[in-house]
């Protein structure tokens, strides 16, 4: 029975709610705290934020996009109970080998598919390895430290290849063409993919195509040796310097959205959010936690809800008009941008402590706004609505014809 469950279902339908539900729960632990009924929740928040919330998220997206950016098949039931099994279980261990478990199981999947590819996906797609990878040498330090075998000095090191260096990769390199194409200025990346044996490689455009992304790629690596061993400023710039460079370069972010509609605008605020929070993070580095949390909140968090609700529409059949007519882009972007500057400014408060937990009951609100509109659409596709409420009709028609006559109780059932 579960098998044609999970057969009939796209990975994003079960790791979406999963990673909303990790969302409520990593923020509302401030909450909490606040009110004296647990302890101090850091880490608790930390890995419900990121391992639950954020690789929820990605873990759904890359399921359900990379059989379609590589023309192989998609997830079977087998790998989709695989990660929610995954994500799951990390409401029961706040350990950092979920998260490792979670990237490594996301890896093997992504080879598979590449290994029987038929589409060739975008060149700003050479991030996605390398955020897994950092994620994957990120929870593994963490790990191994939990479990007191290796020195607790390269926890920042883990942390920072973790959570800095995973979901930024991710955002840069599939969102150089999709967050672009949200924008208006390119066409949507499954509308340019072609069979691999239609391509004609041109051994002087390939080159040129492929030239900036490895360039920024290798940018974008070198920022987190240098901030990790060497000059933890410079580190910061230069990964500042390589997002900046992919926004304005792609998403052209020094411009209004080329798409009407609210999705395209508020993903555009979101991203010059998530670029000045880089930026912030750089340049006053005695900021430190409380910067990051721009770029995790109103960068991170925000760009995630935003591409999750096109998923959930597209995906699930709805009208994309939505986009252009619901007020929920503005609410839950307003609202997370307020958390995110409410926690932002705690540091010079006096009532630290309260203001986390203002961040932490406003972004739930953003959160429960966004679940009671979308996460409907995320369960059930609108092709399933139709045909259950044709079901009813029908229903509700043989019972009214039980009702009459013989013959009309023949003719409805």
């Amino acid at each position: 029975m579960n098998r044609n469950i999970f057969s009939s279902l796209d990975p994003y339908q079960l790791l979406f709610p999963l990673g909303i539900a990790h969302a409520v729960i990593g923020a509302a632990t401030w909450i909490f705290y606040l009110a004296q009924k647990v302890p101090y929740p850091a880490k608790f928040h930390a890995h419900h934020m990121f391992s639950g919330f954020l690789l929820s998220f990605a873990a759904g997206f890359l399921l359900t996009a990379i059989p379609r950016f590589t023309g192989a098949r998609r997830c079977s039931p087998r790998e989709l109970t695989i990660a929610v099994a995954i994500s799951i279980l990390s409401f029961v261990f706040d350990h950092s080998a979920i998260a490792l478990i979670l990237l490594l199981f996301v890896s093997g999947f992504i080879l598979r598919r590449f290994s029987e590819k038929t589409y060739n996906p975008p060149p700003h797609f050479i991030f996605l390895p390398a955020g897994l990878l950092l994620g994957i040498v990120g929870s593994a330090i963490l790990t191994l430290i939990e479990f007191n075998w290796l020195d607790s000095s390269l926890a920042l090191t883990g942390k920072l290849f973790l959570y800095y260096g995973t979901m930024l990769a991710f955002l840069l390199g599939i969102g150089a063409k999709l967050i672009s194409a949200l924008l208006g200025w390119a066409p949507v990346p499954t509308h340019q993919i072609k069979p691999l044996n239609t391509l004609k490689l041109n051994t002087v455009e390939r080159p040129k195509l492929l030239t900036p992304p490895v360039f920024q790629l290798i940018l974008f690596l070198v920022s987190f040796v240098l901030e990790a061993f060497m000059l933890p400023e410079m580190g910061r710039a230069l990964r500042a310097v390589c997002a900046s460079w992919i926004a304005v370069q792609y998403w052209h972010l020094h411009r209004h959205p080329k798409s009407p509609g609210k999705l395209p605008f508020w993903i555009w605020i979101s991203a010059w959010t998530l670029i000045i929070g880089l930026w912030v993070h750089a340049l006053f580095p005695s900021f430190g936690i409380h910067a990051a949390h721009l770029i995790f909140m109103s960068g991170f968090g925000l760009i995630t809800l935003l591409v999750a609700s096109r998923v959930s529409l597209a995906h699930g059949g709805y009208a994309l008009e939505l986009e252009s007519s619901s007020r929920i882009y503005a609410a839950t972007s307003i609202l997370i941008i307020l958390a995110a500057l409410t926690r932002f400014t705690a540091i010079w408060t006096d009532s630290y402590f309260q203001h986390l937990a203002y961040a932490a009951a406003v972004w739930v609100v953003a959160l429960v706004a966004w679940s009671i509109f979308f996460i409907p659409k995320i369960l059930f596709h609108s092709s399933n609505i139709f045909s259950f409420k044709e079901a009813w009709s029908k229903r509700r028609a043989c019972v009214c014809g039980k009702k009459g006559h013989g013959t009309q109780k023949q003719m409805h059932c």
